[in-house]
């Protein structure tokens, strides 16, 4: 085992120590016999070694799981300016958008929202749900820290406000949103608890946010941790649970979370901040 991972406090609860579950070389050995999409990766990780990490580490506490040493955001920067995750998104936009609506009907009869509500896509990509919260009656606005993304968002959905920032950085703006949306995006984030302060500061006081990611406690997960699709650093550098994301934004003054049911490995949770 890696000692300096066992040493490791949780970062969201801050409970030690944090135990190791599986090395970087056996990450690394697994990657050699997949043929899934994280092949690539292998090749990654091989060409930016300040990319790679010593462990997969879980806390016994709130049961989150990442990797430490986490990238900084420096390489993880690097990463995202080759990242791949938005080719062909925008000759699908009718079907996403159709798939937003169905989301943000949920989210509508679930808050109680009325038309001109302010709502904020986090991590909004393409800009599929702003529009169709738009659609749906909200004053919406996205931000996606890829300007490249922004921009291609501003000329497929027009109508809407798209800026290029980070949840940190639009907190400090003071602007408050009734609906917050975030939806796959915290397994990519090194700084979860900023990441959370930061969410937690764009809610109105009696908001919502909802929130989706890879679920690492879900009874379909594949229990062999390293054959889960969803485990493909430095893309994904922490997976959440049920209890983790609880105890984190109870903590952060929201409400207890509502979590939907899901089939898939995968959580959607809603949860009312405080009045």
């Amino acid at each position: 085992m890696t000692s300096s991972a066992q040493l490791t406090t949780c970062m969201q609860c801050g409970h030690a120590p944090m135990v190791q579950l599986h090395s970087f070389a056996a990450f690394m050995e697994r990657l050699r016999t997949v043929a899934d999409s994280r092949r690539g990766m292998q090749a990654y990780l091989e060409a930016n070694p300040d990319a790679a990490f010593e462990a997969f580490v879980a806390c016994g506490n709130c049961r989150v799981i990442r990797i430490h040493p986490t990238p900084t955001g420096a390489v993880l920067g690097r990463f995202y300016t080759h990242y791949s995750g938005n080719v062909g998104y925008a000759n699908k936009s009718a079907s996403k958008t159709r798939r937003a609506t169905k989301r943000i009907a949920m989210l509508t009869k679930q808050t109680g929202a009325v038309a001109g509500a302010r709502f904020l896509d986090v991590g909004c990509n393409l800009g599929f749900a702003v529009e169709a919260a738009r659609l749906g009656g909200f004053s919406a606005t996205g931000i996606e820290i890829g300007t490249q993304a922004v921009e291609q968002a501003k000329t497929l959905f027009p109508e809407n406000r798209f800026i290029a920032t980070t949840a940190e950085e639009f907190a400090q703006t003071g602007e408050r949103f009734d609906v917050v949306y975030c939806a796959e995006v915290i397994e990519h984030v090194p700084d979860v608890r900023a990441f959370a302060q930061a969410l937690a500061q764009l809610v109105a006081p009696g908001g919502t946010l909802f929130l989706t990611t890879p679920d690492a406690g879900h009874w379909r997960r594949n229990r062999n941790f390293l054959a889960w699709l969803e485990v493909k650093p430095p893309e994904h550098v922490n997976w959440q649970t049920r209890q983790s994301l609880a105890m984190l934004f109870m903590a952060l003054g929201f409400e207890r979370p509502r979590f939907r049911f899901n089939l898939k490995p995968g959580i959607k949770m809603l949860v009312k901040r405080a009045a």
